[in-house]
């Protein structure tokens, strides 16, 4: 922890530009379900039967339409929270994908549209967005991965989202963000089992999940995932070395970490997205020892979180089985869908030399879809995919592979 202009998604002098250019907001109303069909539809248009076969190659679009529908509660701090929620879906023939509100921003999801239950319940995957990013910066991720039978939960973090950014709130927001995170999954669970007229059923209990984040949100994936913050250490860091992660370091107190919930012990596996800031964990970053089994994603043209002193340091820190992908002339936004959002802001959607974006998002789904299925559902056919053999006639991508011991 830091003093954290941190892991950044957006300059926070570019955010006011974004907001002006993303357009008024959408008003969704609920969708109506399918109608009824005899035949393996029961009488709320909601398939009946086993679920989809899901394909054997990890680069293509699932078999499930993907639903997406947002809510808005209290946690159990008092805080208001609103998380979004992507899940398999039932859609009619004419339906069109809806914007993110308050954005015309949209992609191939379906707002407020019945869950396809044959599949059910499904694995539950949390993300988190990076500094003045958003709930849904990354889309391109949180859709294909309800394409393929997952649910997943993403909470703005108050006061460091675009439409609110507060810098001065960053010490506090960085111990806030995984309570967040773990009290969005606890409402999703709650739904789930309430009567939800959109989640009811799609998962069942949430005993584990795994932790997924980009860049300051890759930093909450490690709290969640078991690293074990030194303010000490840190400070000690930043009395030495310029880094963008030292600009609230001596506002950060351990008290702020003992009001707080940092790791989530339902967590099984983390992904960070352009992570750094290892120096938050000790000297060495020690403390990333005990995380549960991360895969790392890497930008090696990261001007952000710099990959030779942020990003590789930080992979080298976590401890084993772990692995990483590396991806080249990539920078710090090649996981997010900034490119689609305010693309003129950044050099990396429009410069030549860098990595194609829809390259960086094909395999950046790819490897995150070939590790869940054989991490999550045990499909042993997928670990083809995440060998460094398999990548090493790609120019665009070298995977890392740690000590499995």
């Amino acid at each position: 922890m830091m003093r954290l202009r941190t892991p950044s998604l957006l300059p926070v002098a570019a955010v006011g530009l974004l907001v002006v250019t993303l357009g008024t907001a959408c008003t969704t109303t609920p969708k109506s379900s399918a109608p009824d069909t005899d035949g393996g539809i029961d009488s709320g248009g909601v398939p009946l039967g086993p679920p989809p076969t899901l394909p054997e190659d990890p680069s293509v679009v699932g078999p499930y339409p993907v639903g997406v529908t947002t809510m808005r509660f209290v946690d159990a701090r008092g805080k208001d929270l609103v998380a979004e929620v992507w899940y398999p879906a039932v859609v009619e023939d004419g339906d069109e994908p809806d914007p993110y509100e308050p954005t015309i921003f949209s992609a191939s999801a379906f707002r407020d549209v019945p869950a396809d239950l044959r599949g059910a319940p499904y694995p539950v995957i949390s993300f988190s967005h990076g500094m003045a990013g958003i709930r849904f910066q990354s889309v391109f991720l949180t859709e294909r991965l309800a394409s393929w039978g997952y649910v997943v939960v993403a909470p703005d973090h108050p006061r460091n989202t675009f439409l609110d950014i507060n810098p001065s709130a960053t010490p506090l927001v960085v111990v806030e963000r995984p309570d967040d995170i773990r009290y969005s999954v606890d409402e999703l669970a709650s739904r789930a089992s309430g009567g939800d007229p959109f989640l009811d059923g799609l998962v069942d209990g949430v005993d584990e999940y795994i932790a997924m984040g980009h860049s300051f949100g890759a930093l909450t994936s490690l709290f969640l995932g078991g690293g074990t913050v030194d303010l000490d250490a840190v400070k000690a860091y930043c009395h030495d070395h310029s880094s963008i992660a030292c600009d609230y370091v001596d506002e950060l107190d351990s008290s702020m970490l003992g009001n707080n919930g940092m790791t989530d012990d339902r967590i099984t596996a983390i992904v960070p997205y352009a992570p750094g800031v290892w120096y938050a964990f000790g000297e060495h970053g020690e403390g990333l020892a005990d995380t549960v089994e991360p895969f790392v994603f890497l930008a090696d043209q990261d001007t952000v979180l710099r990959y030779p002193t942020e990003g590789l340091p930080t992979y080298e820190a976590l401890g084993a089985p772990k692995r990483a992908a590396v991806f080249h002339n990539a920078g710090h936004y090649a996981f997010s869908d900034i490119c689609a959002l305010a693309a003129a802001l950044f050099g990396e959607c429009t410069e030549t030399g860098w990595i194609d974006i829809d390259i960086a998002h094909a395999r950046t789904n790819t490897l995150t879809m070939a590790w869940l299925q054989a991490r999550v559902r045990g499909d042993t056919q997928m670990e083809a995919f995440l060998t460094p053999e398999h990548w090493e006639l790609d120019p665009d991508i070298t995977l890392l592979e740690g000590d499995p011991q």
